[in-house]
């Protein structure tokens, strides 16, 4: 456990202020690990786990579930953080966060150039959340991927797909740009 942290006992009931509760957790994190390097977000990170621990299958374990993989995504250690965004979809499938979880795993998988793999959740998450604010960048991205594993004709439909629903989306000279 990290320096001065005991682990709270496993609870089951859900907090309907899991949200600021957490908000609040992470800003001492976060005063925690300014200037502390890789050895403070690591205590960081080991907070956020046993916190996931301690509370499963509620909304607090869901929200932390959520930061641990946007910390993660955020210092691009994408492998860890495309894993934990899956634990958040398998665990907590019902949480607000699902479809940030689902983008930011398939922008991680991006990031670690797997492009067939972040074609497959690209797709899965427009299927799943079309009308998402992130719903250009996901189309956007999936043609990249397409276009950067070869696909050049898949590639060339995203970019098309794109334009047609997302006409002013700053996706959309880009996508131009790139047809």
């Amino acid at each position: 456990h990290a320096e001065g942290w005991t682990k709270p006992p496993a609870r089951t009931a859900t907090d309907a202020n899991a949200g600021a509760t957490v908000d609040l957790l992470e800003a001492s994190l976060d005063r925690l690990e300014a200037g502390g390097g890789a050895l403070a977000r690591q205590k960081g990170s080991r907070i956020l786990r046993d916190l996931i621990d301690a509370f499963p299958r509620t909304a607090i374990g869901a929200e932390c579930q959520f930061r641990l993989g946007r910390r993660h995504f955020n210092a691009k250690d994408y492998e860890n953080s495309a894993l934990e965004f899956q634990k958040l979809l398998t665990n907590y499938p019902d949480s607000p966060h699902v479809a940030n979880a689902q983008f930011y795993g398939a922008e991680a998988d991006y990031s670690l150039k797997k492009f067939d793999v972040a074609v497959s959740e690209f797709q899965r998450f427009l299927q799943n959340f079309p009308a998402s604010e992130f719903a250009a960048a996901a189309t956007f991205h999936m043609g990249t991927s397409h276009f950067n594993a070869q696909s050049y004709p898949a590639a060339i439909e995203s970019y098309r797909s794109l334009v047609q629903q997302f006409p002013e989306s700053e996706f959309a000279s880009a996508a131009l740009n790139n047809n």
